[in-house]
């Protein structure tokens, strides 16, 4: 139960359980299911409460222009709904967040799709972190068992305690001969967020990082979302939004999340096992569509 409830909160998928909650309870007030039952609207507008506290929980970064209306609009509901009688305010402020919380979930779902690179890569490099690195234990990281599964040479340039600002200076510097016609998996941002790097600077780093990356002539380049605490939607927005700028595709958070909540694939809360390896490089050549 603590590893299903982990996932959904790292993984963003408690936004969609939040979503529905709140869409159901607006039309069982609109439709004036509470209106004679007094115990239910109380317990139908703390309920509504809990939605709007688990959606901010899991770390979704909906754009500002998305987010500001849909935050007015549930706060309208708060004001005027669940009560004996129904005025046109809380009828126009249910209608508008309903509609509102159904775009955004409309919006956040293609970044839980699995991208798909268009052609077979020639080789695969990985720039990464600890998770990546290995040398926690384990007989061999994810990156050595994603070329079985692939049967396609990994060069895996990961090192551990790695950020993306030392990964431009230790990494980068690394892959000359290895990018063309191959794929680079990005997975860096991890002590960035744990650490003492600021938002504005992981973004800096970031940026520099994914556009050295496209100029290096990779195939094709693809950047591990960050599993994210609550609190930290805006590390979240800085990778999705520098991702459209260079045109990067995103492995979904639910990837890393599902492994990283997993007490049995982990040892510490951050450092894989030998299943976690095996479960994240069967994951990527399951989602990247390659079999070995």
């Amino acid at each position: 139960m603590r590893s299903a409830l982990l996932v959904q909160l790292l993984s963003g998928h408690l936004w969609f359980t939040a979503a529905i909650l709140v869409v159901i309870l607006i039309a069982l007030d609109l439709g004036g299911a509470l209106r004679d039952r007094p115990v239910a609207r109380v317990a139908a507008r703390l309920s509504f409460l809990l939605a709007i506290g688990l959606g901010a929980l899991s770390g979704t970064p909906l754009p500002w222009w998305l987010l500001g209306p849909l935050l007015a609009a549930l706060g309208g509901v708060i004001l005027t709904g669940f009560r004996p009688a129904r005025g046109r305010g809380a009828f126009l402020s249910g209608l508008a967040a309903s509609i509102l919380v159904l775009a955004s979930v409309a919006v956040e779902i293609p970044w839980h799709r699995d991208p798909r690179p268009s052609s077979r890569p020639a080789s695969v490099v990985v720039i990464g972190d600890s998770l990546s690195s290995g040398g926690f234990g384990e007989s061999r990281p994810w990156p050595a068992r994603l070329q079985d599964h692939a049967a396609l040479p990994v060069r895996n340039l990961a090192l551990p305690g790695e950020t993306t600002g030392s990964a431009l200076t230790y990494q980068m510097s690394e892959i000359e001969g290895s990018a063309s016609g191959s794929l680079l998996l990005l997975q860096i941002g991890g002590n960035d967020l744990l650490g003492e790097t600021g938002v504005d600077e992981f973004e800096r780093s970031l940026d520099r990082l994914l556009e050295e990356s496209k100029e290096s002539g990779f195939s094709t380049i693809l950047l591990f979302e960050l599993p994210l605490p609550p609190g930290a939607w805006r590390w979240g927005a800085v990778q999705r939004r520098l991702a459209r700028k260079h045109g990067i595709g995103v492995i979904p958070k639910h990837v890393l999340a599902g492994i990283l909540a997993n007490p049995s694939m982990v040892d510490d809360g951050l450092h894989l096992r030998d299943a976690g390896h095996e479960a994240l490089a069967a994951d990527l050549a399951r989602i990247l569509g390659w079999k070995g």
